[in-house]
């Protein structure tokens, strides 16, 4: 089994901004998200963490390797999709300055990336041997991965085959989600929330 995780809460999740690779740490709620995470895990027969090499992701993935007692590996293809130049900016704001763009990105965003940055179907592309790798090892043992909204979305995507975007809307995850995939069947099991 492959459980899916998303980081815990940072200040720019809570304040609605558009993060990609802006390297944030876990805010006081992320942290305890992560720790949420771990007790839930701590059960689990895991046998390895992956992790994307952000902080934020970084922090969630050592509470739970700690818990679980056992290893975790970082991989730079879980780091999140790049928003480009629209990083760090809000909703409000995006639609202040780029609202054509924003509109035709939130109706595309599968297809289609921000300027300067990554569109799902790169993150697939992207993350696509990766999970081949972690379905190869799961068969015998559970793996938990540590990801971001962006890039999590693209290994439910690719698990499932899907590319549409009602599946992109589906399959966003709250930052204290937890999704367990089985890889043999290439679907998704579970959907858990770490705080309820």
């Amino acid at each position: 089994m492959i459980y899916l995780i998303r980081h815990g809460e940072t200040e720019f999740n809570r304040l609605k901004r558009l993060q990609s690779a802006t390297d944030n740490p876990l805010n006081s709620r992320g942290e305890e998200q992560a720790r949420a995470a771990a007790r839930f895990l701590s059960n689990k027969a895991l046998t390895e963490v992956v992790s994307s090499p952000l902080l934020r992701a970084k922090q969630t993935a050592d509470a739970i390797a700690d818990a679980s007692g056992c290893k975790l590996r970082i991989d730079q293809r879980l780091t999140e999709l790049s928003l480009g130049e629209w990083e760090g900016w809000n909703e409000d704001e995006l639609l202040e300055k780029s609202a054509v763009e924003f509109a035709k990105w939130r109706e595309n965003y599968h297809l289609i990336s921000p300027p300067g940055g990554e569109s799902v179907l790169e993150g697939i592309e992207r993350v696509g041997p990766l999970v081949e790798e972690l379905i190869s090892g799961s068969a015998e043992s559970d793996v938990a991965v540590v990801g971001h909204q962006g890039i999590n979305l693209c290994v439910k995507l690719y698990v499932t085959g899907r590319r549409d975007i009602a599946a992109c809307r589906e399959f966003m995850m709250r930052n204290d989600q937890i999704d367990a995939i089985d890889g043999r069947l290439r679907r998704i099991v579970m959907s858990a929330y770490s705080q309820g």
